[in-house]
């Protein structure tokens, strides 16, 4: 090889390492998938709130979703490793996997069950439908009531309890239907119910 076709070779060599180098430098700068680490809780009702803990959300929304089961979710807030969202009121019960999409690229997935939900004309008919639903026995199991809203007599908190049993907390919002089943869970916080819409002035059980 001549003089020249060497420093022809070595310089085509350095353009192809340094363009290789760029391209490589570029996707390593480019954002990654949204990783979803948990989702909390992880089954609920239509409209139930839950909050996601992962990485690489963003730092806002923009135009990146949050699915279940492929239908769009309802965001009430969104951080880098934290949003926060509602079951889409379209999915019937069953279960569904929870997507982050950003930037048109997904998350992993992650399993949500959605139970059937129910209405009533008052919250008994409807606790005794739900839990029988879900196969636990209400034979001698005592319901009351734990507490209603003052600013918005709509909504109330009700339990049903039986020695030797986990004590089940109902949320109820009433509408021209008659009273809905919104939240429910052996430990409801207030962050879950604030996020389904409940007066602030009805607390969770301590």
């Amino acid at each position: 090889m001549t003089g020249s076709g060497r420093k022809h070779f070595y310089l085509s060599a350095a353009v192809c390492i340094g363009t290789a180098l760029l391209v490589s430098m570029a996707a390593g700068c480019g954002p990654g998938a949204p990783v979803i680490k948990s989702v909390k809780p992880n089954r609920g009702l239509i409209k139930t709130g839950f909050k996601i803990s992962g990485t690489t959300f963003g730092v806002k929304q923009g135009k990146s979703t949050v699915t279940v089961g492929g239908k769009k979710a309802p965001v009430l807030d969104w951080s880098e490793t934290s949003i926060e969202a509602t079951v889409p009121v379209k999915l019937t019960a069953g279960k569904y996997p929870v997507v982050v999409t950003t930037e048109g690229v997904p998350s992993n997935k992650v399993t949500y069950t959605v139970y059937a939900t129910f209405t009533g004309s008052t919250p008994l008919p409807a606790m005794l439908e739900f839990l029988k639903n879900r196969k636990i026995d209400t034979e001698g199991m005592e319901f009351s009531v734990v507490a209603t809203s003052k600013a918005n007599p709509a909504w109330k908190l009700d339990k049903g309890e039986k020695d030797g049993e986990p004590t089940y907390y109902f949320l109820f919002h009433e509408t021209a239907d008659g009273w809905t089943l919104v939240e429910f869970g052996t430990d409801l916080t207030a962050e879950q119910m604030k996020i389904v819409g409940a007066p602030s002035d009805l607390k969770p059980p301590e």
